[in-house]
């Protein structure tokens, strides 16, 4: 049955569900019985959107805080937070180091999460882009845009992961993951 508002739904195999909530919780629900397995804090505004790794061992969730986190399935324990940064505040990424790392991450609310089968995550925004991330590193590896490109608001990889449709109001663009189109 309905409790409460819910904002993002992701089956996880057959035996589990991934749900964001308003909140900013992700839960791991049995979902036969309704139980709560794991549940997870981390966003500061409503979690819109979840995704499975493909060996099933991280959940990745959106939200409009403008962040996404990876989280371990098993545990519920935060992994890693992937946000705009850019080079200072804490910034641990290899760039900053040889100092060059650039401002890189979203700008808006993000609205989609999707994992490769090789491990990457593609995300999508309303500041009009997709960006795909090395899920293991936190580091951004590939910038999807366009100039007539507006909000994004789904991000979903082919079968082979050659191609990311990025959908948006007007339509759907794909593109390679690197940012070219295919």
């Amino acid at each position: 049955g309905k409790t409460r508002l819910q904002c993002g739904v992701k089956w996880i195999q057959p035996v589990m569900l991934a749900v964001g909530s308003g909140s900013g919780r992700v839960a791991l629900l049995d979902p036969s019985s309704g139980e709560v397995r794991v549940e997870t804090a981390g966003h500061l505004g409503p979690t819109l959107c979840v995704a499975l790794s493909p060996d099933g061992g991280m959940v990745a969730s959106a939200a409009d805080d403008m962040t996404v986190c990876l989280w371990d399935a098993a545990s519920g324990h935060a992994v890693r937070r992937l946000r705009r940064h850019d080079g200072r505040d804490g910034c641990k990424c290899e760039r900053k180091r040889n100092r060059s790392c650039k401002a890189v991450g979203h700008s808006d609310v993000v609205t989609s999460v999707a994992f490769a089968r090789d491990g990457r995550l593609a995300t999508a925004s309303l500041d009009a882009s997709c960006l795909v991330w090395n899920a293991s590193t936190g580091e951004v590896v590939g910038v999807v845009k366009h100039k007539d490109m507006r909000a994004v608001w789904s991000v979903a990889w082919a079968s082979d992961g050659a191609t990311l449709a990025c959908g948006e109001e007007a339509g759907v663009w794909l593109f390679s993951p690197s940012g070219n189109p295919p």
